[in-house]
C-alpha cells in the first residue's frame, strides 16, 4: 500500500497598520484592496470548495482540499481571517475536525506566530514565538497541536529543544536537512548524500537535554514540481507522478507553499482535487497525514540534522541575515547588503527595549514572563482584555491601559522580525518596510508607557541601512509610525470597501427545485451561473424561519437558519433520507414547506441523532453542546409545539416567564424531540456552509439582510424581555412601523415589539453582537434593514389601528455600533437608507463609513437632484435596478401613465425599459450595482417578491436558474465588462 501526504504551508505576513489593526490599501493588489484579500479569493477560499468539472466543463461536485491534505496556517494570516473572513476560518477550522471524524486524525499543524527565523530567534523569542503559536492553534482548533511547522523549515538544536519543551511531538522538514541517520539505534551512521536515502521513513532526533522530536522529511524533488515544474497543469498527470514515486518509498510527503494551489497557479486547488480524487479511487494507495502516518509508523531511524538549516537557502539561515547570494531575481544586479544592517538595527532595539520594559513588567504584573507569554492566547481568543487581564495585575489600581501598551509593545517587537523582511532583493519593499513599521510602533508605545524615546538611536541605525533602489522611504518610515496620534480612527475610514462590481438579488425560497419551496439544493447551480456571468455580489433575504404569510422579516428565532430550505436531495446524498418528493410547484406553498417538506428534514435529522456511525455525529454532538442560540430555538419551537401553536404570552406562567425549575423540567421530559429540531438547525448550518464556501471559493461575496426588528412571538423576544418595551404580561407597550413612504401612502404597522435601547445599552449591546456574528455565520456583508431606526424610530402606540397614529422618537445612534466594532474591528454594514430619512440618518451612516442604498425607480421623477437619479449615486453606494419591496423593473414601467412612460423616455415596451434601466444602473458611479434575477429577465409584476402593506400572494415567486447559454445571460456578461464591473474570473 502506497500512502501519500501532501502538505500546505499557508502564510501571509502581517500588513496590518500596527496601530489600527487595519489592512490598508495595496495597490499592486488590485482590483482588491490588499493582498490578503486577493489570495484569499485566488486560493484560501477555492480550496475548501474546489470544483471537480465533468466532460463538458460544468462542475459535477466539490472537495473540501483541507479535510484531506496536511495544513498550517500562519496565525498572522489567521488573524487577518477572524476580522475579514470569520466565515472561511471557521470552515478549515471545521475541515480539520471533519477530518478527525474521516480518518481518525486531524490535517492542521501549527506554525510559529509571526513566522520569524527561529534559529536566528534569541531564546525568550523563540519561546515565545513557539508558545504563541501554538496557542493560536488552539483558539482556532480546539485541540493541542501534536506537530509544528519551522518558517522556511529553519532549525537548529536551539529550537528543536524549546519545540519539544512546549509539547511539540513532530515537525516536517527539507530531505536534505537530515544530515546522517542510523537504521536503528545500535547501527553505525550513515551520511544522507541523496534525499533518497531518507524519503520514506521518520527520524527520532536525540536532544541534548534528553527530550526527543520526531522529524519527517519531504521530497525536494516532489515538491519542486508542484512549485516550479508545472505539475498542476494536469491533475491526472500529477497524481501518476506521486504514484510512481510512492513505488519506490511506500510513503510519499510533499511540501510546497500552500498558495501554490490557487495562486501561484490559477485554478491549482483543482489540479489537487483532481489529483487526491485519483488517487482515492486507486485501491493500492491510501491519502494520509503525518500525524496518522506516524501513530502507524512510529520511528525506528535515529537522525541527526543539518544545522542551522532551512528549505530556501542553501546557506544555512544566511539568506536572512547576510548578502549570501539567494535572491528572488539574481539578474537585477541588487545586492544584500542592505540584510545584516536591518537585522543589526532591529535586535538592538529590541534589547534597548527589554531593559526598559522589564522593570515595567514587573511592576505591573504578578508574573510578567506568564502574562507575555499568554498573550497570544489571548490575541486568537477574543476574551474580554479587562477580564482577561484583571487577575494577572499586581494591584487593582493598575490602569488596564498601560497593561495593554506593555503587551502591545511586546508584540510589536516581536513582528519586527518577520522572515519575508530578509526574502526579497531590496530593503525598500514592502515586506522590510513592514517590519520597521512595527518597530517604530513599538518605539511610541513604549514612549507613551515610560516616557523613553528610542526613536534617536533607531533612526541613526536605519539611516546606515543600504537601498539598490535608492530611495529614502525607510526613514520617513520610522518617522511616520512612531506616533499614535498621527493615525486616523479607523472608524472614520469606509467600514466596506466597494471597488465596481456587479450582483444578483435573489432568495434561496425562488429556486425551482424538488419539493415546495426553494432549497438549498439549487444554489451552486445558481452559483455556477454568476461566476460565469461575471457577477460577484449574491444578495439574499433573511435565512430564518418565515412566518406563516412566508416573510422572512418576521421570524420566529432571528438567530436560526431555516430548516425547510435544506436540500432534500443533499440529505439524501448524506444517506439520511431515502425518499423525497420529486415534483416542484410553480409558486412557493408555505404550508406545504411547513408540514411535508419539513417533516422530511425533521426525520433525516433523527435518523442522523441516532446514528453514532454516522461522520457528521461527533459534529453534531459539539454542535448540540455548544451552540446556545440553537438550544434556545429549538425549546422555543418544542414548547409552542406542545401549546398547540399558541404564542408565548399565552402559555402558562412559569413557562412564559422562563422559570428555571419549569424549564428544566419541560427539557427532561422532551429532550428527545428538542434534540430532533436543534439537529435540523445543524443540518441546515452545515448545507448553508458548504454552499458559501463554494460561493467564496468562486469570488462572490453573500450580501444578507439583517431586520432591524423581531417577531412578537419569537424566541427572541420571550427570552431577552428585559431589551423590549414590554409589559409584565409581555405585551407591548407601543410597535414598530414606519410612516407614508415611497412604498405606502398609509405608512406600515409592521406590530413588532421595540426595543428597550437604554437596558441594551447597560449590557454593551451584547444581544447586538450576538446577532450580528450569527449574521456573519451564513454572510460577508449584512444589509440593515430599516437604518432609519438607529437614527429615530416610529413608535405606535400599541392600541393604534394605523401607523399614522406614530410619532418619532430619538434611537440609539453610533453607541451600538461602536460596541459591535469594538469587538469585530470592522463593520461589514450596508445601510438600507430608504424612505423618510432625515439628516440624522445620513450622519450616521456617514460618520460608520457604511455606503447606502439608491433605487433607479425612486430617481425618475424629473428632478436631476433627487438622490436617486443615476447622476448623483456617490461610489460607496450600492445601486439598485428594483429591491425585493418594489415592483420589478418592467412591472414598474408598465404601471406608469401613456405620458408618463413619454417623459421617463426609456422604451416603447416593458423589456426595453427594463434592459435601459439595468444598464444605467450598471454604467452609473455605484461602488457595487445589484439587480433581481426578474429585471435581468426582463420580468412583469408576477415576479414582484413583496408588496409592502400586504399579506396575501408575497414571497411565493420562483424561477430556475438562467441557462448560460441563453442570450439574456450573454448580454448581461457584455455590459457587465462594458461597465468595468467584471473582477479577476475564476
Amino acid at each position: 500500500m502506497i500512502q501519500i501526504c501532501i502538505h500546505g504551508h499557508f502564510y501571509q505576513p502581517s500588513r496590518v497598520n500596527p496601530w489600527t489593526d487595519q489592512w490598508e490599501k495595496q495597490p499592486s493588489a488590485a482590483p482588491f484592496n490588499d493582498w490578503n484579500s486577493r489570495i484569499s479569493t485566488e486560493c484560501y477560499a477555492p480550496n475548501s470548495a474546489a470544483r471537480l468539472l465533468d466532460e463538458s466543463g460544468k462542475t459535477r461536485a466539490t472537495r473540501n482540499n483541507y479535510r484531506f491534505m496536511s495544513f498550517d496556517f500562519g496565525p498572522t494570516l489567521l488573524h487577518w481571517m477572524q476580522h475579514n473572513q470569520p466565515a472561511l476560518l471557521r470552515t478549515i477550522a471545521q475541515s480539520d475536525k471533519d477530518s478527525i471524524g474521516l480518518q481518525g486524525r486531524g490535517t492542521a499543524i501549527a506554525q510559529a506566530y509571526h513566522h520569524p527565523i527561529l534559529p536566528l530567534s534569541d531564546a525568550q523569542d523563540k519561546r515565545l514565538e513557539i508558545k504563541w503559536g501554538l496557542d493560536a492553534f488552539q483558539a482556532v482548533f480546539k485541540r493541542q497541536a501534536e506537530g509544528l511547522w519551522m518558517p522556511e523549515t529553519a532549525m537548529d538544536t536551539a529550537t528543536l529543544e524549546e519545540m519539544a519543551r512546549q509539547g511539540v511531538s513532530f515537525t516536517i522538514v527539507d530531505s536534505h536537512q537530515i544530515q546522517r541517520f542510523k537504521s536503528n539505534p545500535e547501527s553505525d551512521w550513515i551520511d544522507a548524500t541523496d534525499e533518497s536515502d531518507v524519503l520514506g521513513h521518520a527520524y527520532l532526533v536525540q536532544l541534548p537535554s534528553g527530550a526527543e522530536i520526531t522529524l519527517v522529511p519531504y521530497s525536494r524533488d516532489l515538491s519542486h514540481g508542484v512549485a516550479f515544474g508545472g505539475w498542476l497543469h494536469n491533475g491526472g498527470d500529477f497524481a501518476d507522478r506521486l504514484i510512481e514515486a510512492g513505488k519506490k518509498t511506500g510513503f510519499v510527503i510533499l511540501a510546497t507553499d500552500g498558495e501554490s494551489y490557487g495562486h501561484h497557479h490559477r485554478l491549482g486547488e483543482m489540479a489537487l482535487a483532481y489529483a487526491m480524487e485519483q488517487l482515492e479511487h486507486n485501491e493500492e494507495v491510501e491519502f494520509t497525514t503525518v500525524s496518522r502516518w506516524l501513530a502507524e509508523n512510529p520511528p525506528v531511524r535515529i537522525g541527526q540534522i543539518r544545522e542551522p538549516s532551512s528549505w530556501s537557502c542553501a546557506h544555512g539561515v544566511e539568506r536572512w541575515r547576510s548578502d549570501c547570494g539567494c535572491a528572488i531575481h539574481p539578474a537585477s544586479g541588487f545586492n544584500q547588503g542592505w540584510r545584516g544592517p536591518l537585522r543589526e538595527a532591529l535586535e538592538g532595539l529590541r534589547d534597548q527595549a527589554r531593559t526598559i520594559l522589564d522593570p515595567v513588567g514587573s511592576a505591573l504584573f504578578k508574573d510578567f514572563r506568564k502574562t507575555r507569554e499568554d498573550y497570544g492566547y489571548f490575541l486568537s481568543g477574543h476574551a474580554d482584555f479587562e477580564a482577561w487581564i484583571e487577575p494577572q495585575l499586581r494591584e487593582s489600581q493598575v490602569r488596564t491601559e498601560s497593561a495593554q501598551l506593555w503587551l502591545e509593545a511586546q508584540r510589536n517587537l516581536l513582528a519586527m522580525f518577520t522572515s519575508c523582511a530578509w526574502f526579497f532583493d531590496d530593503s525598500t519593499g514592502l515586506e522590510p518596510q513592514q517590519n520597521i513599521r512595527h518597530a517604530a510602533c513599538a518605539i511610541g508605545l513604549i514612549r507613551e508607557l515610560t516616557g523613553e524615546d528610542l526613536s534617536v538611536d533607531f533612526q541613526e541605525a536605519v539611516d546606515q541601512i543600504p537601498s539598490n533602489a535608492n530611495h529614502d522611504t525607510l526613514p520617513r518610515t520610522v518617522q511616520d509610525f512612531s506616533t499614535r496620534a498621527q493615525h486616523s480612527d479607523s472608524r472614520n475610514t469606509p467600514a466596506l470597501t466597494m471597488p465596481r462590481k456587479a450582483g444578483v438579488l435573489h432568495p434561496i425560497t425562488a429556486f425551482t427545485c424538488p419539493g415546495p419551496i426553494g432549497s438549498l439544493d439549487g444554489g451552486r447551480q445558481f452559483v455556477d451561473w454568476m461566476s460565469d456571468t461575471g457577477l460577484e455580489i449574491w444578495q439574499i433575504l433573511p435565512l430564518c424561519p418565515s412566518d406563516s404569510f412566508g416573510s422572512p422579516y418576521s421570524s420566529w428565532s432571528a438567530l436560526s437558519g431555516d430548516p425547510a430550505l435544506v436540500g432534500l436531495k443533499w440529505l439524501r446524498g448524506m444517506n439520511l433520507l431515502e425518499t423525497a418528493p420529486e415534483h416542484s410547484l410553480e409558486r412557493v406553498d408555505y404550508r406545504r414547506a411547513r408540514t411535508e417538506k419539513l417533516d422530511a428534514v425533521l426525520e433525516a435529522a433523527e435518523r442522523l441523532l441516532q446514528d453514532a456511525s454516522h461522520w457528521l455525529h461527533a459534529d453534531l454532538q459539539d454542535f448540540l453542546h455548544e451552540e446556545s442560540w440553537a438550544n434556545r430555538a429549538a425549546l422555543f419551537r418544542t414548547i409552542s409545539k406542545k401549546q398547540e401553536d399558541r404564542p408565548w404570552w399565552e402559555w402558562p406562567d412559569d413557562l412564559r416567564d422562563r422559570d428555571p425549575d419549569a424549564l428544566t423540567k419541560f427539557t427532561e421530559e422532551n429532550q428527545r424531540a428538542i434534540a430532533i429540531w436543534q439537529t435540523a438547525l445543524f443540518l441546515f448550518e452545515r448545507q448553508w456552509q458548504a454552499l458559501r464556501n463554494y460561493a467564496n471559493s468562486r469570488g462572490i461575496r453573500i450580501l444578507g439582510d439583517i431586520p432591524i426588528y423581531v417577531a412578537k412571538n419569537s424566541v427572541d423576544v420571550w427570552a431577552n424581555r428585559v431589551f423590549f418595551q414590554l409589559d409584565e404580561t409581555g405585551s407591548p407597550s407601543a410597535v414598530a412601523g414606519c410612516p407614508p413612504d415611497a412604498y405606502s401612502e398609509e405608512g406600515q404597522l409592521w406590530g413588532n415589539p421595540l426595543f428597550n435601547w437604554e437596558a441594551l445599552a447597560k449590557d454593551n449591546y451584547q444581544w447586538w453582537i450576538q446577532r450580528v456574528q450569527r449574521s456573519l455565520v451564513h454572510c460577508d456583508v449584512v444589509r440593515i434593514d430599516h437604518f432609519l431606526g438607529f437614527s429615530r424610530y416610529w413608535r405606535i402606540p400599541a392600541t393604534s389601528e394605523t401607523a399614522r397614529g406614530g410619532s418619532w422618537i430619538k434611537g440609539p445612534g453610533r453607541g451600538v455600533f461602536d460596541a459591535i466594532h469594538a469587538h469585530l474591528g470592522h463593520l461589514p454594514f450596508v445601510a438600507e437608507d430608504l424612505g423618510d430619512i432625515d439628516q440624522g440618518t445620513h450622519d450616521l451612516r456617514d460618520s460608520l463609513g457604511l455606503p447606502g442604498m439608491r433605487v433607479i425607480q425612486f430617481g425618475l421623477d424629473g428632478d436631476p437632484n433627487n438622490l436617486h437619479h443615476p447622476s448623483q449615486y456617490p461610489s460607496n453606494s450600492i445601486a439598485y435596478s428594483s429591491t425585493h419591496d418594489s415592483p420589478t423593473a418592467a412591472g414598474w414601467w408598465s404601471a406608469l401613465s401613456e405620458p408618463e412612460k413619454a417623459r421617463v423616455g426609456i422604451g416603447v415596451s416593458p423589456e426595453m425599459a427594463s434592459t435601459q434601466l439595468v444598464h444605467d444602473v450598471l454604467h452609473s458611479q455605484a461602488g457595487w450595482a445589484i439587480l433581481p434575477l426578474a429585471d435581468i429577465l426582463q420580468l412583469g409584476q408576477d415576479a414582484r417578491i413583496n408588496t409592502p402593506g400586504t399579506t396575501s400572494g408575497n414571497w411565493t415567486w420562483r424561477h430556475d436558474t438562467p441557462d448560460l447559454g441563453s442570450l439574456k445571460s450573454q448580454q448581461l456578461r457584455a455590459e457587465l465588462y462594458a461597465s468595468n464591473r467584471v473582477q479577476i474570473p475564476r
